[in-house]
């Protein structure tokens, strides 16, 4: 079984028991960044894609797009939390 499919494996079974503990959609996000994350490594370095194939093949359209609406959620409510404190 090659890293990559074990990377899959790990990441649908984390994604299955973040959403059974009715974790927040930001979480289940960043896990899934950070699994995509783990997917460019592995491809960059085991097996010796080029960067640029490496980065399209491991990130997905949605889960760039989702990330970024987590980060902007996140700067959004800590500036509101700011604001209110003073």
């Amino acid at each position: 079984m090659s890293v990559i499919n074990m990377i899959g494996i790990f990441l649908a079974i984390a994604l299955l028991a973040l959403s059974l503990f009715n974790v927040s959609l930001s979480k289940i996000i960043i896990v899934l960044f950070i699994s995509s994350l783990g997917l460019f490594v592995v491809r960059v370095t085991i097996e010796h894609k080029d960067f640029f194939n490496a980065f399209i093949n491991s990130f997905g359209l949605m889960t760039m797009i989702s990330f970024v609406v987590v980060i902007i959620n996140f700067y959004k409510k800590r500036s509101l939390e700011n604001s209110e404190k003073q």
